[in-house]
């Protein structure tokens, strides 16, 4: 889409690759838990659950959206927490659970970092556009 800046259509594709990493490593978990090559437990469960409230959570988007950042950003560091430390745990349980929590961190740093930049180039091109609503009023 030529009509968006270069920073947005950047932001962009760092969010889809986001997808793509978030819902590999996520994808990842279910068939080794069926399998049985996994257990799962407290470690592996927790996660899961977070994941499942920061989707829930979406919906906020649409009516309050600062309220939606504050409570995203509130599950998003207990997701971190809950991952940094269960590390050490998680690869006793299977060496490709480390792979599925470093996707999932790394995904979600980089939505983080993406929706900062979004947000913060937003917010600059608002300002000049009503700079220059004022200066065209005078």
């Amino acid at each position: 889409d030529t009509t968006q800046s270069n920073i947005k259509r950047i932001c962009l594709f760092v969010e889809a690759a986001a997808a793509i990493i978030h819902h590999s490593s996520a994808s990842l978990t279910m068939p080794m838990a069926l399998v049985g090559i996994i257990s799962i437990d407290r470690v592996v469960l927790d996660p899961i659950l977070i994941l499942c409230m920061q989707h829930l959570i979406i919906l906020l988007t649409y009516f309050h959206k600062n309220m939606y950042i504050l409570v995203q950003v509130l599950l998003e560091i207990w997701l971190e927490w809950t991952l940094f430390s269960n590390y050490e745990k998680t690869i006793s349980n299977h060496w490709t659970l480390v792979l599925v929590a470093s996707g999932l961190l790394l995904s979600h740093w980089m939505w983080f970092i993406s929706g900062a930049v979004a947000l913060f180039t937003e917010r600059l091109d608002d300002d000049s556009k009503k700079r220059k609503v004022l200066k065209a009023d005078e």
